[in-house]
């Protein structure tokens, strides 16, 4: 009895201290999804449109543009990144994009926010659209 008793305290404290000791996530601000986008880095002159899609509420969604002749389309890509964990989805054909160095930024920002890997894993099943 005192042996069942104790494995229920000890269980309850360990309980107690992955709870407290740990801090809630809280989602990307819009200017640390804005640094996920690709090649953000590489073309200083693109300008983001933010769209507030109605269907998508757990996505940031941007059209990047860019400075060209009044002849051809400024429209570079449009991408949705995920609020809770910084995933990136090419909104044209719906696929997520994966590099080494988007992997890197999005652990970065994932520890700034307090996000552990198995919860990013357990919301990248999200899809701002139907791949």
């Amino acid at each position: 009895m005192k042996r069942g008793l104790l494995t229920i305290a000890l269980g309850v404290n360990l309980f107690a201290l992955q709870v407290l000791g740990t801090s809630p996530s809280r989602e990307l601000t819009l200017d640390e999804a804005k640094q996920l986008a690709p090649n953000a880095r590489d073309y200083p002159q693109m300008k983001f449109g933010l769209f507030n899609e109605t269907d998508s509420p757990d996505f940031y969604t941007f059209e990047i543009t860019a400075a060209v002749p009044d002849d051809a389309s400024p429209v570079l890509a449009h991408f949705s990144v995920n609020r809770s964990n910084g995933d990136v989805w090419e909104a044209v054909g719906c696929f997520k994009v994966k590099s080494p160095d988007l992997r890197k930024l999005q652990q970065t920002l994932r520890r700034k926010i307090n996000l552990s890997n198995a919860d990013a894993k357990l919301l990248s099943k999200k899809a701002p659209c139907q791949p």
